[in-house]
């Protein structure tokens, strides 16, 4: 599972893309042609696993319950704090983890393998959600995760 930020409201743009098939007529995506057309959002998005979006959600001071799922039009208070945030290393503790594995053969149980969340990690996520951030606040528009 996965939270997307995105914004709704920044209308989409057409893209293209070589495709693998060799024209295939059969192709479902080229339809033969040789080339894959789609559609894109026309602003930045981050895609995060559900476990780094609560970190990043729990460090941007959100609820719980507003963690899965939601929106804010109040872009440059999260900015801010996603400065702080960047510039300030414990701030960013909280949302470390360390990697770990547990279970495995000989043990009776499924091997379970944490690969953790490093400090460069969540500096990344951060810089990007900012991308996204940037873009709604410059347009004027939402950004919403779910």
């Amino acid at each position: 599972m996965s939270v997307t930020f995105w914004i709704p409201e920044a209308g989409k743009i057409e893209k293209s893309e070589p495709c693998d098939c060799d024209s295939d007529p059969h192709c479902y995506f080229c339809k033969g042609t040789g080339v894959y057309k789609y559609s894109d959002s026309a602003a930045p998005s981050l895609n995060l696993a559900n476990v780094n979006a609560r970190n990043i959600l729990s460090l941007l001071g959100f609820a719980p319950e507003d963690r899965e799922c939601g929106g804010t039009t109040e872009v440059a208070p999260l900015r801010q704090q996603i400065m702080r945030l960047r510039n300030v290393t414990r701030t960013r503790q909280p949302a470390l983890r360390v990697a770990s594995e547990s279970g495995g053969e000989g043990t009776g149980q499924c091997q379970c393998i944490e690969q953790g969340y490093t400090d460069e990690q969540v500096l990344d996520r951060l810089a990007r959600l900012d991308t996204v951030l940037t873009y709604a606040q410059e347009n004027e528009m939402e950004v919403v995760w779910a």
